[in-house]
């Protein structure tokens, strides 16, 4: 059963000896790409995506438009001794801050050590 989406796909793109692979040419490069649906292929062209080569070349690197950290951006105050903590990602200091997590040095006050902790350390 074809429709007027199908039908057009059928005349302006070949379809390959495998029937389940549609193909287009890369708007930019002309590099052929495979689908394995109809639909696929008919979003494809509707949105004109690219090659994977070309899309590559358009959109900058993340880490390039990120700005550089420095240590100072690492640290925090701990919320109980205030001795400067120092963290190893900018995601773990800020997941401290908003958890009102204690340093190292702290944590055995707030949550002292049971007898199953003490054990495991002792395996290790």
């Amino acid at each position: 059963m074809t429709n007027f989406i199908t039908r057009d796909i059928e005349k302006k793109f070949v379809k390959k000896e495998c029937e389940n692979i549609w193909t287009k040419n890369c708007p930019r490069c002309n590099k052929l790409l495979s689908f394995s649906t109809k639909y696929n292929l008919q979003r494809s062209i509707d949105s004109g995506s690219l090659c994977q080569g070309c899309w590559n070349q358009l959109m900058p690197r993340i880490g390039k438009r990120q700005k550089t950290i420095t240590e100072e951006d690492l640290k925090r105050m701990c919320p109980i001794c205030k001795n400067e903590v120092i963290h190893t990602t900018k995601w773990v200091r800020d997941d401290a801050i908003r958890k009102n997590k204690v340093c190292k040095h702290c944590k055995p006050i707030i949550y002292p050590p049971t007898k199953e902790r003490i054990e495991k350390q002792r395996k290790k």
